[in-house]
């Protein structure tokens, strides 16, 4: 009983003294005076006094021990106690805290009391931190990655920046690049010293050029070399600042912020953009879908067509990329081509239903009719009103019209040869011819994967580019699993 009271005596020594500290006390400490005194004591009665000391100093709430509220069940047992600063609420639930931040004091009470039914409780769908839970986010702070070899320059480091920010300590540039890596996506902020063993701090932005993360985590050089070599230097590897030793605490401290907060601001911005670009590329693509269909539905052939062609080209062109250098394709044209394929046959929207769905085998005049769907198709895009602003009709139109040509420079429209044919156009041709063969139409039943490669290989359905040819050959198994699933798990079992 003694032991209690002491106990008691002593928060009630504590709280006094906070209510008398004229030291202001940031949300977070305000809330961790509660959190303290919410673990020394099991039904809140210290909880109330200490978590309203807490919010009085922390932002002129209703007062030392007064600024806290409590609610009691039928027992008389306190079951919640809510106490608020100008900047932070915490509401005591035996031994669960919440924190709540709002700019305004009253804010701040009103959402801690949304929480809370007419009886006392708290509302079961409101999450509830223990008080571990509360320490861990009481921890949730920006971390900054403090790299020099000097300790005591890293610990003035950390007494400037420590009570706002997690500190990362590294004693040499090595050590800095193995902490980023490590904590990939959670540093900052790096403090970088120049001069250091095992690799300078020159070394390290070198090295953050080289795998792009001196785009996303910003530097701040802090050297006593004051020399404009080195300070130019510092910055044309993408240091964005630089301080000189000896230095002032409140500008480090606040050129740390501001750098911080710049960046911060910088990802949302490019977020947001990144946001509007996908939603435009994803109506873009919505709607060169719907068109696509429209031509395929006409042409009595199924959706499957347009889809199977956008797969076949990207994996064609992907394999492309990984074994040549011939081809100069951005990655820009990248996203194009696959896009861009499943308008190869819009021209057929000019072609005559008849001919188009024609069981039978086409007469000579029929199939020149027929071949004419390239340039209708071209011509189609050119006519667009955009097409000289919007790379994706430029990449339609050379798909629409030269997807019949032939390497050996025997195909339509134009007769083009070789590389003279857009590479474009080469790999939407081979797509579509395979995609034909595997697929049943009007006139034909389907033939297997394994014979239409062998077809296309042997030259049986025209002349290829011999680098999509290969192409074909190593992406011929990933190319059956993805269109043709059902066949290959029927084959798998025979």
């Amino acid at each position: 009983m003694e032991e209690g009271n002491n106990a008691n005596n002593t928060n009630n020594t504590n709280n006094a003294n906070m209510s008398s500290n004229s030291t202001p006390l940031n949300p977070a400490e305000a809330a961790a005076q509660a959190l303290t005194a919410a673990s020394d004591t099991a039904d809140g009665t210290s909880a109330g006094r200490s978590a309203g000391a807490g919010g009085g100093i922390g932002g002129n709430a209703a007062g030392g021990s007064d600024g806290g509220r409590t609610g009691r069940n039928g027992s008389g047992r306190k079951k919640w106690l809510i106490s608020a600063g100008a900047a932070a609420a915490v509401v005591v639930v035996g031994g669960g805290v919440m924190l709540s931040h709002q700019a305004d004091p009253k804010d701040t009470v009103i959402d801690a009391f949304k929480s809370i039914t007419a009886e006392g409780q708290l509302n079961p769908s409101e999450e509830i931190f223990g008080t571990k839970e509360l320490e861990k986010l009481l921890q949730n702070k920006s971390q900054i990655l403090l790299v020099d070899d000097s300790a005591m320059n890293r610990m003035l480091l950390k007494e400037i920046l420590g009570g706002d920010y997690s500190i990362l300590e590294a004693e040499n540039g090595q050590e800095c690049l193995e902490k980023m890596q490590a904590e990939a996506g959670n540093i900052a902020l790096v403090l970088l010293d120049i001069n250091m063993p095992v690799m300078d701090g020159f070394e390290v932005l070198k090295a953050m050029n080289a795998n792009h993360t001196i785009e996303d985590i910003p530097v701040i050089m802090i050297s006593s070399d004051d020399s404009n070599a080195v300070i130019r230097k510092s910055y044309e590897l993408g240091a964005s600042d630089y301080v000189n030793r000896p230095f002032d605490a409140r500008i480090v401290y606040r050129r740390a912020t501001n750098t911080i907060k710049l960046y911060a601001k910088q990802r949302r911005l490019v977020k947001m953009v990144s946001d509007q670009i996908r939603a435009r590329e994803n109506n873009t693509d919505t709607l060169v879908g719907v068109l696509s269909h429209i031509v395929e539905f006409r042409n009595g052939e199924s959706g499957a067509h347009v889809r199977h062609i956008r797969i076949i080209t990207e994996m064609l062109l992907h394999r492309l990329l990984e074994i040549s250098n011939n081809y100069s394709i951005s990655a820009e044209q990248q996203d194009l081509i696959p896009l861009a394929s499943t308008l190869h046959d819009i021209g057929k929207i000019g072609i005559d239903e008849k001919i188009l769905n024609k069981p039978g085998r086409l007469t000579p005049e029929e199939f020149e009719v027929i071949k004419t769907h390239s340039m209708l198709g071209a011509e189609m895009l050119h006519k667009l009103e955009n097409f000289g602003e919007e790379p994706l009709l430029q990449t339609a139109y050379e798909i629409a019209r030269w997807h019949h040509e032939r390497w050996d420079g025997r195909g339509y429209p134009d007769g083009l040869k070789g590389d003279d044919i857009p590479i474009s156009a080469q790999l939407v041709a081979l797509a579509d011819v395979y995609d034909a063969l595997t697929s049943e139409r009007c006139y034909k039943k389907a033939f297997s994967h394994e014979k239409a490669v062998q077809m296309i290989q042997n030259g049986e359905c025209g002349a290829f580019n011999p680098l999509l040819l290969q192409c074909l050959t190593d992406t011929q198994d990933e190319l059956n699993e993805k269109l043709h699933p059902q066949m290959q798990e029927k084959q798998e079992k025979e």
